[in-house]
C-alpha cells in the first residue's frame, strides 16, 4: 500500500487533560514517515494561545481550527516529511492554560511515493452524528479526522475509519480516527453519536 498508518500517541499519556503552559512528549515517526498529524482538543470556546505546536522545535502547519464553534474546540496541525526513527519532542503551547488534550499520529509512504495535504473541502458541524466530508482527488489516500464535543457522555457507537482514541472527559468528549481510502471523490468521516 502506498500510504499506511504508522503509530499514535496521546498527550498527556497518563491523564485525561492538562492545563499546563505546554503539553509535550517524545514521539517517534517510523521509517518512511510521510506525515505527522497533531490534533489539539480543548474545553470551552476560548482559543488556546501560544502559537503552533512544534516537532523537534519546528512549527507544524495548521489545516483547520474550529475554536468557538460549540462547547469544545479542536485544531488540526500537520508536518510533511517529518524526521524519522528519532525520539523527538512534540510541544503544544498553552499559554492561557485551557483544559486540553492532544492526539498524535503519523503515516508512512511506500518507496517512491510522497505525501501532500488537501484540506480544501473540510466542513464543520455542530449536529448529532458529527461528520466531515473530504473530497480526495488522488488514490490511495489516508484521511485523519478528529472531533471535540461538549457531550457529557460521549460514547460513539460507530465510526467511518479506525479509531485512534475515543474518550469521555468529564463534561467533554473527543475522538480521532484514520481511514485508508482507495478511489477518488467524496469520503465522509463520521461518528455515530446521538448528542451534538
Amino acid at each position: 500500500m502506498a500510504l499506511a498508518f504508522d503509530t499514535q500517541a496521546r498527550i498527556p499519556a497518563t491523564a485525561l487533560t492538562t492545563t499546563t503552559s505546554a503539553a509535550s512528549a517524545s514521539y517517534t515517526c517510523g521509517a518512511n514517515a510521510g506525515v505527522l498529524v497533531v490534533m489539539v482538543m480543548y474545553a470551552g470556546v476560548t482559543q488556546r494561545t501560544g502559537g503552533a505546536p512544534t516537532y523537534n522545535g519546528v512549527a507544524l502547519t495548521q489545516a483547520e481550527s474550529l475554536a468557538g464553534v460549540t462547547e469544545a474546540a479542536c485544531e488540526f496541525w500537520y508536518m510533511l516529511s517529518p524526521p524519522q526513527n528519532q525520539s523527538l519532542t512534540i510541544n503544544v503551547p498553552n499559554d492561557n492554560g485551557v483544559t486540553m488534550w492532544v492526539y498524535v499520529a503519523s503515516a508512512t509512504t511506500a518507496v517512491g511515493y510522497t505525501c501532500a495535504v488537501d484540506d480544501t473541502s473540510i466542513n464543520e458541524t455542530t449536529a448529532a452524528n458529527p461528520n466531515v466530508v473530504v473530497t480526495n482527488v488522488v488514490s490511495p489516500t489516508i484521511i485523519f479526522a478528529c472531533v471535540a464535543t461538549g457531550d457529557n457522555s460521549f460514547v460513539p457507537t460507530a465510526r467511518t475509519g479506525t479509531s485512534l482514541y475515543e474518550e469521555d472527559i468529564a463534561t467533554y468528549g473527543s475522538a480521532g480516527q484514520y481511514f485508508n481510502r482507495t478511489g477518488t471523490g467524496n469520503q465522509t468521516m463520521s461518528w455515530t453519536e446521538a448528542t451534538s
